[in-house]
């Protein structure tokens, strides 16, 4: 049991890190589409 326990605890952190990592991709595809969104629009306008 105690082994189960030393090799499950690393295992605490990754979640949260796969959360901030999925987070970050999803801010920074978000950006992206703003981005070519205003250059679009810049585009068109001129």
């Amino acid at each position: 049991m105690s082994r189960f326990e030393k090799a499950s605890r690393p295992y605490d952190i990754q979640p949260t890190l796969w959360m901030s990592i999925g987070l970050t991709i999803l801010v920074g595809s978000l950006i992206g589409k703003a981005v070519a969104a205003t250059e679009f629009a810049a585009e068109v306008l001129r």
